[in-house]
């Protein structure tokens, strides 16, 4: 499954990583874990929305990470979960 607007999917796995309880348990384990792996390596902070949805060293990290590790039904319920905080509307520079 190919991604086209993955900065929602950046911002979602990002908060998952930061996150407890019901929204975490929501994100596929495989995707959190591609997230909590690409946060240290984006430069940004982890609490820094903007930043994370906009960093294309971090987006290609999951997106990279989510290819090989989720199923697709995973990677579809994690971009439903990403949308729900950066928006889907949102285009990859």
């Amino acid at each position: 499954m190919q991604f086209t607007s993955l900065q929602p999917l950046a911002l979602a796995f990002a908060l998952a990583a930061l996150s407890s309880g019901a929204w975490a348990q929501t994100l596929p384990p495989c995707a959190e874990t591609c997230a909590v792996n690409a946060i240290g390596a984006s430069g940004c902070a982890s609490t820094d929305a903007h930043c994370l949805c906009t960093n294309n060293a971090f987006i290609a990290a999951v997106e990279a990470c989510i290819q090989t590790s989720c199923s697709a039904a995973d990677q579809a319920e994690a971009m439903k979960y990403a949308q729900k905080f950066c928006g889907a509307g949102t285009q990859r520079p």
